[in-house]
């Protein structure tokens, strides 16, 4: 198990050092810092179980951070120092009070006692989050916009409020959809998905609310609709703004009265189900030219998502591939366990403009046509339709092209290298000697990487 991380934000640099010695003992790993902007800045690269927050630093003040931080990283516990006591400190705009508080000088005993209190009160967090690891399998991604989908999907998942996700076709609005009912106190209720633009809109309504026997001529049999199959569960409507104005009428009913209008039923159907409605298209337009309804779009918006498109998140494009190319060689037998640099380049450089989709349906066909166990640049221009096939997709990239060989290799170098010099220097504390001898390279040669990289200031 990794040990706790606590960050230790103060501008006296004596305090620092006392804290930080201190919690050092306890088994935590320390990252400490004298600057609440950079403070956020860590928060939003690294996960830490605590921080433990001045209050009155020159840049900005440690409440104004701690306000920034509960917008990245809503679960980290805080404990504040002030020099005055808690009925002077105004904590107005915290969406949470901070776990502790201590006023200047503070009795470092209770202090390590209230640390280890605050990282049990994390990890309550972190063991709820593992328990919800199944919903999150297929949700793939370390950038800043991937985490907050994944906060957001705890913080709904709770509560019985309908949820709006909009987003690119091939984003992966179902995935959020299912993880949101997985990890909900309705997951062992049903979860019934349905793609209202690939039904007719015939028959579309009967697909929702169903229908009793007799309600119309071929109506041999009474059959229930999706919303009735999903009594006490959670029903997935996707491209639900292509619904005819008279389905969106009835969709209202069911989100304000909770109960159905069934084809030939004498009383409506009470139902208890919860909605996540998706789209692609831009409601506020739709609205706009009267082809949506303005007073289901306020009922439908309680708590909204915008997915980000793949080409907003190409650094997760590296932690995609390795997760589907794990899925996909057990569904087709292979052995492939990377990609070469030409091949990841042209995936990172690549548009994307059907998104995750785009990419498994690519690195479907260039799997089952390498033989090796490295996926080359061959197997995949050989998985497109042809030449003609590449040269539309390249030139549709975006203003970083197609890069050579050589630039590829030079580049993919320059990460690697950085990477490698950021993860040891967490690693060992900022201690450059540990760093140095760790990646067998002169103190010189690593403070010159470290400006090099923007690593050292």
């Amino acid at each position: 198990m990794s040990k706790d991380r606590v960050l230790i934000v103060d501008d006296d640099r004596s305090m620092r050092f006392m804290l930080s010695e201190a919690l050092k003992k306890d088994g935590y790993e320390i990252t400490v810092t004298p600057d609440a902007l950079e403070a956020i800045e860590k928060v939003k690269s690294q996960v830490f179980s605590v921080i433990i927050m001045d209050i009155k630093m020159p840049k900005m003040n440690g409440l104004d951070a701690l306000l920034n931080i509960s917008h990245i990283r809503p679960f980290i516990s805080s404990i504040v120092l002030t020099a005055y006591g808690s009925e002077q400190v105004n904590f107005k705009g915290l969406k949470e009070l901070p776990f502790a508080y201590f006023t200047k000088p503070f009795d470092l005993e209770k202090l390590r006692l209230t640390v280890r209190h605050a990282v049990e009160k994390y990890r309550l967090y972190e063991d709820k989050a593992c328990q919800n690891n199944l919903a999150y399998k297929d949700i793939i991604g370390e950038s800043a916009a991937m985490r907050e989908v994944r906060d957001f999907i705890v913080k709904v998942s709770e509560t019985p409020v309908t949820v709006l996700i909009q987003g690119e076709s091939g984003t992966g609005k179902e995935l959020v959809a299912r993880a949101i009912h997985l990890c909900s106190p309705r997951r062992d209720k049903p979860f019934i998905p349905i793609t209202c633009s690939a039904i007719p809109e015939t028959l579309l309504e009967s697909e929702l609310f169903g229908y009793k026997k007799g309600a119309f001529t071929d109506a041999k049999e009474s059959k229930p609709g999706k919303f009735e199959l999903a009594d006490e569960g959670t029903v997935f409507l996707d491209e639900f703004a292509d619904m005819s104005p008279a389905l969106q009428a009835k969709l209202l009913r069911v989100l304000e009265q909770k109960e159905l209008e069934v084809l030939g039923a004498v009383k409506p159907v009470k139902v208890d189900v919860r909605i996540v409605a998706a789209t692609n298209k831009d409601l506020h337009t739709e609205v706009r030219e009267q082809r949506f309804r303005e007073d289901l779009y306020y009922r439908i918006n309680i708590a909204s998502l915008n997915l980000p498109p793949l080409r907003q998140r190409k650094g997760d494009i590296p932690l995609l591939l390795e997760h589907l190319i794990g899925k996909f060689n057990k569904k087709f037998n292979r052995n492939i366990e990377s990609v070469s640099v030409e091949t990841l380049e042209f995936l990172i450089n690549y548009s994307w403009p059907g998104n995750v989709r785009e990419l498994e349906n690519i690195l479907q066909r260039s799997m089952l046509l390498e033989t090796g166990s490295i996926l080359t640049y061959e197997a995949l221009t050989s998985s497109l339709k042809n030449l003609e096939d590449i040269t539309q997709k390249t030139s549709q990239m975006d203003s970083t092209r197609f890069l050579s060989l050589k630039q590829a290799v030079k580049q993919s170098a320059y990460k690697i290298e950085k990477e490698m010099i950021q993860k040891c220097l967490i690693k060992h504390n900022m201690n450059r000697n540990l760093v140095s001898r760790e990646l067998k390279i002169s103190r010189k040669t690593l403070y010159s990487k470290m400006k090099e990289h923007g690593l050292y200031s």
